[in-house]
């Protein structure tokens, strides 16, 4: 993780939008990321309040598996959704812009260097 974030405060000297924009989205994954954690934390208590002590092995039970097929479901949504904008984009920024820098040698050597 902290080499992720110097990594974009490194890139943040660049002019790029993407990594301005990558900066500014940062405080509020922190605070998401922070609010979901406390809130499922919690969760599993609340869930548990009422239900007798011979059923909460079973109520528990139930509780993770329904935590655990929401994370399967949401990561494969969400991984869907990205492979679908790549694949857009990259054909895209292929036509646009692979003709521009095809034989530039400094580019090149940015790129692989």
């Amino acid at each position: 993780m902290i080499i992720y974030l110097s990594e974009l405060v490194y890139k943040r000297h660049d002019n790029s939008m993407l990594s301005n924009y990558m900066l500014d989205l940062i405080p509020g994954q922190f605070l998401l990321g922070t609010g979901i954690g406390f809130m499922m934390a919690l969760a599993a208590d609340v869930a548990l309040f009422d239900v007798p002590a011979e059923g909460q092995n079973n109520a528990s039970g139930i509780i993770t598996t329904g935590e655990t097929l929401g994370s399967s479901l949401g990561t494969a949504i969400i991984g869907i959704i990205l492979i679908l904008g790549v694949m857009g984009c990259i054909s895209t920024a292929v036509d646009n812009y692979a003709t521009d820098y095809s034989g530039d040698e400094q580019f090149h050597q940015e790129v692989y260097d």
